[in-house]
């Protein structure tokens, strides 16, 4: 958008664009009623412009000074890749836009950002952050090295599970007489459920029981005698988890009739 001060006697201006200086190349040139606006299209670039004012009989008066200015669209949005969740931490990545010298990164727990846990800046295409168990939004953008910044990503969501269980009964090495054996385990923040795995191999190939829990205990018989396999999984949201934890073993040996 081109503006000017209106000069006395005017009856219209020539408004000339060139990406040169000397205005011999690539001239654009527009003879304008007595207006003092003008808008127009540009490929980005650098360019010059200049005015002229138009008498009564219509010719064009000298040119002021030109001036110079570039045209520098904001650079695109990135495109979000991937979000690994590790244990305690999630690895964002996403891809490279054209003129990028950093990139910005905001990660909340609401879809709208209102209240922020990280807002950090960095150079790479990615970056890793701290995070506690549960659901959470985050969108980029790139920024110029003149510090203008383009449009944000598409918010992404990302999970955090919460980490394996530690089991606590029944202790590696116990024999117990009896088919029915209560499964323990320490309870794990952010956890909304529990998945067990008893085996009678510790491969876990042929589990003889995967079940969904939400407490930190399950009583469970096994089919036969024998060493026993189990294991647990702490689920996050949307059952989400980081896999199980230390297996244990324990062994189903009844006294003879």
């Amino acid at each position: 958008e081109f503006t000017w001060a209106a000069a006395a006697g005017t009856h219209g201006y020539v408004l000339q664009l060139a990406p040169t200086p000397d205005f011999d190349e690539d001239l654009r040139e527009h003879r304008l009623p007595a207006v003092t606006r003008h808008v127009e299209s540009l490929t980005e670039g650098d360019w010059h412009w200049r005015m002229a004012s138009v008498d009564a009989r219509g010719e064009a008066r000298a040119f002021g000074p030109h001036r110079a200015f570039r045209v520098q669209l904001p650079p695109r949005a990135p495109t979000a890749r991937e979000a690994r969740a590790e244990s305690g931490e999630v690895r964002l990545a996403w891809s490279a836009s054209r003129g990028a010298q950093r990139y910005q990164v905001e990660l909340a727990r609401d879809a709208d950002f209102g209240q922020l846990l990280h807002d950090l800046t960095v150079d790479t295409t990615g970056a890793t952050i701290p995070l506690d168990p549960g659901r959470y939004h985050w969108r980029v953008r790139a920024v110029e090295d003149g510090g203008l910044a383009g449009v944000w990503s598409p918010a992404a969501t990302v999970i955090q599970p919460p980490p394996p269980p530690i089991a606590v009964a029944p202790v590696d090495g116990t024999l117990t007489r009896a088919a029915e054996t209560t499964l323990r385990w320490v309870p794990v923040t952010g956890a909304r459920a529990y998945r067990v795995q008893i085996a009678a191999t510790p491969d876990f190939a042929q589990p003889a029981l995967d079940q969904r829990v939400t407490d930190t205990a399950l009583a469970t018989r096994v089919p036969h005698p024998g060493a026993w396999f189990w294991r647990v999984a702490a689920l996050g949201d949307d059952d989400a988890s980081l896999g199980y934890g230390t297996p244990g073993i324990w062994r189903f040996a009844p006294l003879p009739a």
